[in-house]
């Protein structure tokens, strides 16, 4: 069903994915790259509104309903991206001043902390880290029309997780001990991910054969028979495990490299920011051990309040 108003502009075929393409959604999220960069202050801030941030969300809708691609999956991806972006331009440029409500958080070295084991159970990258011992404090933004407060908005704009800002949501306990903490080394992350990516690609082609040298592999690839319906509750259990687990693997398999060629090129740059550190690079989802210590969104959320609002922990 398309857009009303865009559908006024609609052209007579939709055109594959080009460079042209990309170049857009660049461009798209560059207007509000440059605005957040601009001065804070009322001038500024009207431009932001009135310019920055429609022109940012103009650009990505229009990418989102033109733009095709080979599979549904990386269609409904960059539209659920573009939906993202945009909120954030309004977010953080109108509704949401990031020089008001977003900064950075960073180790202050000089003091030590001795925490309770209740409080030391998570970490989030923002408050205090416990894995660590550090107390963490707010880093200055920097001036505006800087290459540091560029940086600043590039790292604030391409997070999606906030890890090293105060709105990072609290980490697993595997994700907050060696070798994903600031003091880790990047040997030691590299290594710890090469093993890791080794055995879930293992494990995400043994899934991969099965979906596809059983009988019942149309299943997953067509909408003919044979019908969910008509399977036994062991196929329905093994199949639906299959799927849910190459999912999860899909997912992992672009993140993991993506971070290993992140942390390298930041070890030969001298880079120690959030994007090039292993620290900026904790797994994608906790360890079983943590499900099973954690089960269900109920606990998972009472964790992100306790972290979230200190006051409330002895209520």
């Amino acid at each position: 069903m398309y857009i009303p108003i865009l559908s006024h502009f609609k052209p007579a075929q939709f055109e594959p994915l080009a460079p042209r393409d990309i170049l857009l959604f660049l461009v798209a999220n560059g207007f509000a790259i440059f605005g957040l960069v601009t001065p804070f202050t009322a001038g500024w801030r009207i431009f932001r509104a009135a310019v920055c941030a429609p022109l940012t969300s103009i650009g990505l809708i229009y990418w989102a309903y033109y733009t095709t691609f080979d599979s549904y999956m990386d269609q409904c991806g960059s539209i659920t991206i573009c939906a993202y972006y945009t909120i954030a331009a309004f977010r953080h440029l109108v509704l949401f001043p990031a020089e008001e409500y977003c900064f950075r958080v960073r180790p202050r070295a000089s003091i030590k902390l001795t925490l309770s084991p209740k409080t030391a159970e998570g970490s989030n990258g923002a408050g205090t880290s416990e894995s660590s011992g550090l107390e963490m404090e707010a880093e200055p933004i920097p001036p505006p029309w800087s290459w540091a407060k560029l940086g600043w908005v590039a790292s604030l704009w391409w997070s999606w997780r906030g890890i090293g800002w105060n709105f990072a949501a609290p980490l697993p306990p595997a994700a907050s001990k060696e070798p994903f903490l600031r003091s880790s080394t990047r040997t030691r992350w590299l290594i710890n991910r090469l093993v890791h990516y080794t055995m879930m690609m293992l494990v995400y082609d043994a899934f991969r054969a099965y979906m596809n040298c059983d009988p019942a592999a149309r299943l997953f690839f067509t909408h003919h028979t044979p019908s969910y319906s008509g399977l036994t509750q062991w196929q329905r259990a093994v199949y639906s495990t299959a799927a849910a687990f190459r999912l999860f693997l899909n997912m992992e398999k672009t993140y993991v490299p993506t971070s290993m060629v992140f942390v390298g090129l930041g070890g030969l740059l001298g880079w120690e920011s959030e994007y090039f550190a292993p620290w900026g690079w904790p797994p994608l989802f906790a360890g079983l051990a943590d499900v099973w210590k954690y089960p269900g969104l109920s606990v998972a959320w009472s964790r992100v309040s306790y972290e979230w609002h200190p006051d409330e922990q002895d209520r």
